[in-house]
């Protein structure tokens, strides 16, 4: 397809009126919001950082040139970020503010400011964070402390002798920041970029395919994804690149790992690089575009590869058919026609509790709900590996995830479901016992039931069909078209099995008379006579 044709430029169009539609791009007032909100936050640091650096130094020579520097990561820092969607920051500190500086004087300042709501701290995790609301908007705030004196305003996050000085938590703390730097500098193009990225994460939302919990595709591997075609059409427009996007991915041999660029260094630092493990192969690798490179679909295992590779071949097949129509054939505005329909199928929500007929139903207390979520693709495809080689429960495994708040709890209780797509109703009463039985032995389904020992004995398993789903999930099976047909179905096969039964009933009638007729009765003197016993039919048909 022609970059610059009068087609492509419709679809162009048609792609970013959807965008605009489905209110994906935000408004100039959503984007004036942030930046007073970073502002905020870049006023309560500079204050700490004028505190802290008066008690270290005591010198206001000193103090006047010290700074610290607020980055911003992720979507955010590419301009592609939703409306409703949060900002990741780091605070980026000069080597005299340590880890403990940020727990013991920036937090107070933070809880003390009265634009700065609903503060949570997070210390013990792998990388602490805080997480707040700032003019209603969401904001995770890390810490990473530099070997730069004074300030950080000069500092070059892309030059790999930063993290030489810094331990393994900071590494990880800019990780995310340098991620993003190292994706900009090699797009050709920034603005054509944002809206493919922008169409990218709408489109693996709506198919129930981005969540990075779950194994799926990420922010950071959408982004790197996004980012390998667009450097290789640096011409292109957006909407011809979102096509050539699926078209790439669906040719790829995931193999190989994908990489945006060269990350080898001679840098030495305290977190190690991604190598390949032979003795446990990843099934999706798509590395981070900087030194120390990682797998950011860590999490993915061969199913939801399946899926995702299912989903890119899906969007592939519908937007070919803008390739078989041209403005010339079928007229300009019919053309403009097509392209809003292809794009509405393309986008099309994939409604979970439409998609499969049986769920295995996780329940668990909301307090614990954080560590659930995290570790629910490790619980999914451990009961997927204890049960398949048995019992051949799966004729695929798709293990999309769906929490929700279950208000007929006495607790305070969130349920999860998984969709499973399975043979026979005896294998699934397997799986319900067999999770019931792991359970109740305490066994290992997962490391995250390991750690959940003392709280697994609150986890719940359960296994429903979409028929009988709880009612406060307020899902209407009936509003499936193929729930429809496949009752048609359904009905069709149980007559045909009530006949084939009548059948079978009448065929043993016909032979207990045969066996009944043939009972000899012995007649002293007489021959032996073969007489109907009629009794026994009347006794075999009532």
């Amino acid at each position: 397809m022609s970059t610059t044709t009068l087609e492509s430029f419709s679809m162009n169009k048609a792609l970013e009126g959807y965008l605009k539609k489905k209110q994906v791009i935000p408004s100039d007032e959503e984007v004036n919001r942030r930046l007073q909100a970073l502002r905020i936050l870049q006023t309560v640091a500079n204050r700490w950082c004028m505190v802290c650096s008066q008690k270290h130094f005591g010198h206001k020579i000193h103090v006047s040139n010290c700074a610290v520097k607020i980055m911003t990561t992720g979507s955010y820092r590419l301009g592609a970020f939703n409306p409703g969607s949060d900002i990741d920051t780091v605070i980026v500190c000069p080597s005299h503010l340590s880890r403990t500086d940020f727990w013991d004087n920036f937090l107070p300042m933070l809880e003390s400011h009265p634009e700065v709501k609903d503060i949570t701290p997070v210390r013990d995790a792998k990388v602490p964070i805080i997480k707040c609301h700032i003019k209603d908007i969401d904001i995770d705030i890390l810490q990473a402390v530099t070997s730069m004196q004074y300030s950080t305003e000069s500092i070059d996050v892309l030059d790999d002798n930063i993290l030489e000085a810094m331990d393994s938590t900071c590494i990880l703390s800019i990780n995310g920041v340098r991620h993003a730097e190292a994706i900009l500098k090699e797009l050709p193009d920034l603005t054509r970029y944002q809206l493919l990225l922008r169409a990218v994460k709408q489109w693996a939302k709506a198919r129930g395919i981005l969540n990075n919990a779950m194994g799926y595709l990420n922010g950071v591997s959408c982004a790197i994804m996004a980012a390998v075609v667009a450097k290789d059409n640096p011409n292109a427009l957006p909407s011809v690149l979102f096509a050539k996007f699926f078209k790439y991915w669906m040719d790829y041999d995931f193999t190989m790992p994908v990489r945006l660029c060269d990350t080898e260094s001679t840098a030495v630092c305290a977190v190690p690089e991604w190598r390949v493990n032979i003795s446990r192969p990843e099934c999706m690798v798509v590395l981070t575009p900087i030194f120390p490179a990682f797998n950011s679909m860590l999490r993915t295992k061969a199913s939801h590869l399946q899926l995702i590779y299912e989903e890119i071949c899906r969007a592939n097949t519908i937007l070919e058919t803008l390739t078989r129509h041209s403005i010339g054939s079928v007229g300009k505005k019919k053309y403009k026609g097509l392209c809003k329909a292809v794009y509405s199928k393309v986008f099309k929500e994939r409604k979970f509790f439409f998609c499969y007929k049986t769920f295995l139903q996780i329940s668990i207390p909301t307090e614990h709900s954080g560590l659930m979520e995290s570790k629910m693709a490790t619980i999914v495809d451990n009961l997927q590996k204890y049960v398949t080689p048995r019992y051949s429960a799966y004729d695929q495994f798709h293990p999309l995830s769906y929490g929700i708040e279950n208000p007929q709890a006495n607790v305070p209780t969130m349920t999860y479901f998984v969709g499973l797509h399975i043979d026979k109703d005896e294998q699934k009463k397997l799986i319900e016992r067999q999770a019931n039985v792991m359970l109740k032995q305490r066994l290992d389904i997962t490391d995250a039931l390991s750690r959940m020992r003392t709280e697994s004995e609150w986890m719940v398993f359960n296994v429903c069909e979409n028929s009988s789903l709880p009612s406060f999930l307020e899902v209407n099976i009936e509003e499936n078209p193929k729930y429809h047909s496949e009752r048609a179905k359904e009905e069709e096969e149980a007559t045909v099995d009530e006949a084939q039964q009548k059948k079978r009933t009448a065929t043993q009638m016909e032979g207990d008379v045969h066996d009944s007729s043939a009972k000899q009765i012995k007649i002293e003197n007489n021959q032996v006579l073969a007489r109907p016993t009629i009794s026994l039919i009347t006794r075999t048909v009532s």
